[in-house]
């Protein structure tokens, strides 16, 4: 993506509250980005809200923080991002302006969605918490492959939020669900590759046990509609896609994961994923 050009009116944003910062006369913030101020603005399309804490754990892990403090910097300059906070131990919390947007919708990778910015009231809402809460999901499953010999494949496309699934259980009975987010992991193996696919539930302790026992029934209704479940209802072996998992996060939130994987030698063709 070539750099984008800096706003016309260098004082445009001159003066004002959280995320306006006053520009330097002359100054061509476009100079100082570097490639990856384009995966920035990818993942903040992505993920909506993202703090400088889990954008450096994303995007730059090993370069030191002012590294990527400077794209930010720069991006704000040039219109394409705006921040609220700071957050104790989080830094500044990030989101695409109607500018950064537009620019991030003209990449192939986001030609089958519509990029939808937020606003100053958005980002301060009450979904502030539970957006960075699914997204540190992300960004611990990052941490996680990394550190994985070999390294696991996982980054900052390797989740979307909040995405509807409309289906019919056994029964032919029409279910909703809107997880969290939609996780792919792929875990590399000397012989293979398991490719993973999860459903992220975050639990933050706002609803009612009944609102949260309607999801976990309709992920049991989703599960029963699997190859696996079906070949099982018909006596044969359970297959490695019909595996279910939950995974509970310390503190004060619990994620809950559904999903499975099939593995296959790098060399051959996937059948499923």
């Amino acid at each position: 993506m070539p750099p984008p050009t800096p706003d016309p009116n260098p004082n445009a944003a001159a003066t004002g509250g959280p995320g306006r910062r006053r520009r330097r006369p002359g100054r061509d913030p476009s100079v100082l980005l570097a490639p990856v101020a384009g995966e920035v603005l990818a993942a903040l399309a992505a993920h909506h809200l993202l703090s400088s804490r889990q954008l450096r754990e994303l995007l730059t892990p090993h370069a030191k923080r002012q590294w990527m403090s400077r794209q930010l910097v720069a991006l704000h300059d040039l219109g394409l991002v705006a921040w609220v906070g700071p957050v104790r131990g989080e830094g500044k919390l990030w989101y695409l302006t109607r500018r950064g947007a537009a620019l991030v919708g003209e990449r192939p990778e986001f030609a089958d969605r519509t990029v939808r910015p937020l606003d100053r009231r958005q980002a301060l809402s009450q979904n502030q918490r539970h957006i960075l809460e699914a997204n540190e999901v992300g960004v611990q499953l990052a941490r996680w492959a990394r550190r994985s010999d070999p390294p696991d494949q996982f980054g900052v496309r390797s989740w979307r939020n909040e995405v509807s699934h409309r289906f019919a259980d056994g029964g032919g009975k029409s279910c909703w669900l809107r997880p969290d987010a939609i996780v792919r992991y792929d875990a590399v193996h000397p012989d293979g590759v398991t490719f993973a696919r999860f459903f992220v539930e975050l639990d933050r302790h706002t609803e009612t046990a009944q609102d949260l026992g309607g999801k976990l029934a309709n992920y049991c209704r989703l599960y029963g509609t699997s190859p696996g479940a079906r070949a099982r209802r018909g006596g044969a072996a359970p297959t490695p896609s019909s595996r279910t998992c939950w995974w509970s996060c310390p503190a004060s939130s619990a994620a809950i994961l559904a999903g499975g994987g099939t593995r296959w030698s790098r060399s051959a063709a996937p059948t499923t994923c």
